[in-house]
Parts: structure tokens; C-alpha cells; sequence
């Protein structure tokens, strides 16, 4: 897929790191639904492409943790190292790679919080707890 953006979009560089985190949060969620079709491209006025804003964020119920689209070396294996595997594609150092999933997992540590920020009521919040549950460490990522 990032090889796709680098071909298509007049924002390359943007929309290959817009892809990693994406792909990353996948992952944090459980999203084994995260396919090709889920990564569109938005053509302006223009004729400029570039790569759409994220949509069909779902995340799995059950012990599946494959991705439904290969991700790095190991295929779909939804993992971060294997989505480190091929980082170079996304046009990012695995350093800057590594820091942005450990920021990711910071963030989404206050998940609850974010919500309540925006307004989101707290039965919505109870109902999709169960996705931010789901026990993951960073931490032994190495450069």
C-alpha cells in the first residue's frame, strides 16, 4: 500500500506516515478487518490524489489478531514488529517508528479521557471499553 501512495499521491511523504499510524492504531484495537479497500484515495479539483481520511475503523471481537491485508515480512500478523519490518516504505527511520507507536500507546492509554473530552456519553464508553482492554506493550521494541 505505501508503495501505491508513492505512485499516486502528490503527498507522499504525509500519506505514508498517515498509513503506518493507522495500521499501528489497527493494531492497538484489534482491527483485523484492515484491509486494501479501507485505505482510499480522495482526487481534488485539481487532480491531485491523496490518500482519504481514515474510515471503517472496527475493531475485533475473539482472540483473532491477524490483519486482513499483509502488513511486513510475517504477512498480516498483526504485530508491531512486523509492521517495523518494512518501515523504510513508509518513508520513516524504525527509531522515529518505534517512538510513534510508544506515543500511540501513551495516548491511548487516556482513551477514556479523550472521549469524555468530546462529549462522548459514558454508556458509548462502557460499550467499546472492552476494545482499550486488550493488554499491549511496547516497550520491548528495539531500534
Amino acid at each position: 500500500m505505501a508503495d501505491q501512495i508513492s505512485k499516486l499521491s502528490t503527498q507522499p511523504e504525509k500519506d505514508k506516515k498517515d498509513l503506518f499510524n493507522r495500521i499501528a492504531f489497527n493494531i492497538f484495537i484489534g482491527n483485523h478487518d484492515d484491509h486494501v479497500k479501507n485505505h482510499g484515495f480522495i482526487r481534488s479539483i485539481d487532480g491531485n490524489w491523496s490518500l482519504s481520511p481514515v474510515f471503517d475503523l472496527l475493531m475485533g471481537e475473539g482472540e483473532r489478531r491477524d490483519m486482513a491485508m499483509s502488513i511486513g515480512l510475517e504477512g498480516n500478523k498483526a504485530s508491531f514488529n512486523n509492521l517495523l519490518s518494512t518501515i523504510e516504505s513508509f518513508g520513516i527511520t524504525r527509531s522515529k517508528g518505534i517512538t510513534r507507536i510508544q506515543d500511540m500507546e501513551a495516548q491511548l492509554a487516556q482513551w477514556e479521557n479523550l472521549l469524555e473530552k468530546e462529549g462522548i456519553d459514558s454508556r458509548t464508553i462502557n460499550d467499546i471499553k472492552w476494545v482499550f482492554e486488550v493488554p499491549t506493550d511496547v516497550s520491548r521494541l528495539t531500534e
